[in-house]
């Protein structure tokens, strides 16, 4: 898509809540009732099409529709949640017969000022974000479901690397009591770096883990049983 001559994506500065991260900031004066943008990506007809392809760059739009943003999008897909940011949005998502899915301005918005909206509840406590109207279980529920989902994650690759382990023991006790006829190196090195990418991803998903669980997020009660959870995950 062309360049928006209303919107332009740009680096949150130091002191920003998402710091290093991107957001979109209005080209001129926006008002009310202006159509800032339109999200870009591609089009599922709804959320079970969908479910085979998620991504954090997804919004519902018309007809029940999703438009997913994660392989190829716009400036709108750089406009972020409100909360901690500012006290309340500037801007709403939208759709119409004309427009699937559309950054709709609620009040004047100032040259380079950043563009925000409310993405949801539903949406925030899924991706761990905060939202003020999410009740305390919700957001402690939400919290302990990633970590459970994570933990069977985990055990799925320690399973598969464990039967690694095992296949290349059983080769190498095969090669030194000399059963094998004759030797396949090319397996063992497959299997040495199969074993290694489930090792590489077992700890992407442990620092997963460290890293997008909001403990400040949670009430005192919940804090300890997910704590307990992400420790366990973490060994």
């Amino acid at each position: 898509p062309r360049p928006s001559a209303n919107v332009v994506v740009a680096a949150c500065p130091a002191g920003h809540r998402l710091a290093g991260q991107r957001r979109c900031v209005a080209r001129r004066a926006l008002r009310p009732g202006d159509t800032a943008a339109c999200y870009a990506g591609e089009l599922y007809r709804g959320q079970i099409d969908h479910q085979s392809y998620s991504s954090d760059y997804s919004c519902n739009a018309a007809g029940g529709m999703v438009v997913d943003g994660s392989r190829y999008s716009n400036e709108a897909a750089f406009v972020n949640h409100y909360h901690g940011i500012a006290a309340e949005p500037n801007c709403r998502l939208e759709d119409s017969e004309e427009l699937v899915a559309a950054i709709s301005v609620m009040r004047p918005v100032d040259a380079g000022e950043e563009l925000l909206v409310d993405y949801g509840i539903e949406y925030c406590l899924r991706n761990q974000l905060p939202h003020p109207r999410a009740p305390d279980w919700a957001r402690d529920l939400a919290a302990m479901a990633y970590l459970a989902e994570l933990t069977k994650q985990v055990a799925e690759l320690e399973t598969q690397a464990a039967v690694l382990q095992q296949q290349q023991q059983q080769q190498q006790q095969q090669h030194f009591s000399g059963q094998r006829r004759r030797p396949e190196p090319s397996n063992g090195a497959v299997g040495e770096d199969r074993l290694q990418r489930l090792v590489a991803e077992l700890a992407g998903l442990q620092r997963r883990c460290a890293e997008e669980v909001q403990l400040e997020e949670l009430s005192e009660a919940g804090r300890a049983p997910v704590e307990a959870m992400r420790r366990e995950l973490a060994e």
